[in-house]
């Protein structure tokens, strides 16, 4: 078998229900040269038995036990038996158009790039219904600049989503990062992204909507993210870090103070306990502690200084 082009990782956690249409959707795709790495990540369900169904239909399709750690320590794991010239992840619940196996791959190799970001749509699980207006990807952030850095551009976090499945990664540049995924039950997705694009100098945009990302499946991971609210924390926390390490520190500083002010806003609109709440609070005070204010207000949000305003304890000890 040939060194295929792309890489495709699917970590896989109890999805007999999805599997088989994700899997015959690829294996129907024949204008492309990939590989589909199915880290199994020790179900008990039916999951282990349909991929080894499809690993004798075509032997583009690989399967790979996991460690029982989580999506990411699947999608680690996925990546040391990787064998493409980029990589691509893909949940093993969500779908995706045909195309999202040619476009990107004839703009990164054009362009040269080390990550290309996508569109997608955010599908309810239990209506079907589609939302058109998702934060996969946020136009209206976007640099002029067809190929940019993403650490010079203002309010950089707001791009797009911190989920790795509607964009393409250079392998060599990822192997070159040494940036893995965190292997956390919660949030174990967003550190990779966000330091990736960090240290990324060729990044581009395409606004097609070729992938579409299953929401309020309140028994997937996503849906049981209170569970351990400090793996947010601790993904924000190694996100900071990782910011000292590029060159335009003050700017990607400010951008992700901003994010995440309207991150934990977020969180705790929708949190379902008071206590998580002021976990939260607490969180947002301690990493806006030692922020310029004067260069903080260039970058936050008039909705967030609202919301945050409601809050008078809150909003003196983060905005004043």
């Amino acid at each position: 078998m040939t060194t295929p082009l792309v890489s495709i990782i699917i970590p896989i956690k109890n999805s007999h229900k999805y599997l088989p249409h994700i899997l015959s959707k690829l294996i129907s795709v024949t204008n492309c040269d990939f590989e589909v790495l199915c880290v199994d990540d020790k179900s008990d369900d039916d999951s282990s038995k349909i991929i080894h169904e499809y690993c004798k239909i075509d032997e583009r399709i690989r399967y790979i036990s996991g460690n029982g750690n989580g999506a990411g320590a699947a999608r680690n794991i996925g990546m040391k038996f990787s064998s493409g010239k980029y990589i691509q992840f893909i949940d093993s619940d969500d779908d995706f158009s045909p195309d999202i196996l040619v476009k990107p791959y004839e703009i990164i190799y054009k362009k040269e790039l080390d990550i290309l970001i996508f569109g997608g749509y955010e599908i309810d699980s239990n209506s079907g219904l589609i939302n058109y207006d998702s934060p996969i990807l946020r136009k209206n952030y976007l640099p002029k600049e067809n190929v940019f850095s993403f650490q010079n551009v203002k309010n950089c976090f707001f791009i797009t989503s911190g989920a790795p499945w509607n964009k393409v990664f250079n392998s060599s540049f990822i192997k070159q990062n040494h940036i893995a995924f965190d292997e956390q039950k919660y949030f174990n997705d967003m550190y990779f992204t966000y330091a990736n694009l960090m240290l990324s100098n060729r990044v581009s945009v395409i606004e097609d909507r070729l992938y579409y990302y299953r929401i309020h499946d309140f028994k997937s991971l996503q849906g049981s993210k209170w569970n351990d609210i400090s793996c947010v924390i601790n993904a924000l926390d190694r996100i900071n870090l990782q910011i000292n390490k590029c060159c335009n520190v003050e700017n990607l500083k400010y951008s992700f103070l901003s994010f995440v002010l309207s991150l934990i806003l977020a969180l705790i609109d929708e949190s379902p306990d008071e206590s998580l709440n002021y976990v939260l609070y607490e969180y947002l005070k301690k990493v806006f502690s030692k922020a310029d204010k004067t260069l903080l207000w260039n970058y936050i949000f008039e909705e967030d200084i609202k919301r945050v305003s409601l809050n008078v304890n809150l909003a003196n000890e983060i905005l004043l």
